[in-house]
């Protein structure tokens, strides 16, 4: 089902999902390097970043643009 954005272990063992439709913005973040920040429309946010990558900036530009596309209903 794709109704949103599913991350595994965000919360210690429990799994994040944010509904495409609660996405207000996307962004660099500040606060994790070469990470991502999800803004949400109620003014909520969470920062991840992906370790471990050789091909970090590629794999979170794909991201970014997945996440904006999705969430303006593309």
């Amino acid at each position: 089902m794709d109704d949103g954005i599913h991350i595994e272990n965000a919360l210690n063992t429990k799994t994040l999902r944010i509904k495409w439709n609660t996405i207000a913005s996307i962004t660099k973040s500040k606060e994790v390097r070469d990470g991502l920040e999800i803004r949400m429309k109620d003014g909520k946010y969470i920062a991840f970043g992906i370790y471990n990558s050789y091909k970090l900036q590629q794999i979170t530009q794909f991201i970014a643009n997945y996440i904006a596309e999705k969430a303006n209903g593309n």
